[in-house]
């Protein structure tokens, strides 16, 4: 036909009118493993849904494990999406955080050398008032 000249296969009607069969029920039509002959199109397209459906479980158990995974995929993203943008804003909240507590240190040492410096002053204050006070007795 025209459509397997163009490089596609339109659907049949007998296909077309099993898929809405399918779909009316809870379960897909099972295929057997050998129904693509190895290396066409349609199994190397199988092999590229597979490893996209390890991915989505893979994703799913990660964003919440030890829940059932989902089969939904939109709803998969979705989550993942929702955990990244959360993720992105504690990261930004704790960037914050620490950059405050960096000026913090930073205040705190320059207090401290400054406290440093005027116990230098005090100590040398100190024994010159002592030496004062033996000159004096």
């Amino acid at each position: 036909s025209s459509s397997v000249i163009l490089g596609f296969d339109a659907p049949r009607r007998e296909d077309a009118a099993a898929a809405a069969q399918d779909n009316s029920g809870a379960k897909k039509r099972s295929r057997p493993e050998s129904s693509a002959q190895p290396g066409t199109k349609a199994c190397r397209e199988k092999l590229r849904r597979d490893r996209l459906n390890e991915r989505f479980s893979e994703l799913c158990a990660v964003l919440e494990p030890g829940k059932p995974p989902k089969a939904d995929k939109v709803a998969i993203l979705s989550d993942a999406t929702r955990l990244l943008d959360q993720l992105r804003a504690e990261a930004q909240k704790l960037k914050a955080s620490n950059e405050s507590l960096q000026d913090s240190i930073k205040s705190l040492k320059s207090e401290k050398s400054e406290l440093r410096d005027e116990k230098t002053q005090l100590k040398a204050e100190r024994e010159r008032l002592e030496q004062m006070l033996k000159g004096v007795s």
